[in-house]
């Protein structure tokens, strides 16, 4: 199965990324995206996010999303 993301780094004034991200998660069905689901993650003070996108879909489908299974998923970035 794939599931396809984005990711959204929040920024202030067009120039300070606050450290903030939005992922959202979508699946295809006959050719319509369907949201299943959005993450906000942040950064430690250096502005190293403590996960990437991918792990952060993963842990998100295991708690939320049972129905899917993390190791038969092709996560595609938009």
């Amino acid at each position: 199965m794939k599931i396809y993301y984005t990711v959204e780094k929040e920024i202030i004034d067009n120039e300070y990324v606050t450290g903030i991200k939005t992922i959202n998660i979508y699946k295809i069905d006959k050719n319509i995206p369907i949201l299943l689901g959005e993450i906000q993650s942040a950064s430690d003070d250096l502005g190293n996010y403590f996960k990437n996108s991918q792990e952060e879909i993963s842990d998100y489908i295991d708690d939320f999303l049972p129905e899917y299974d993390t190791n038969n998923i092709e996560f595609i970035q938009l």
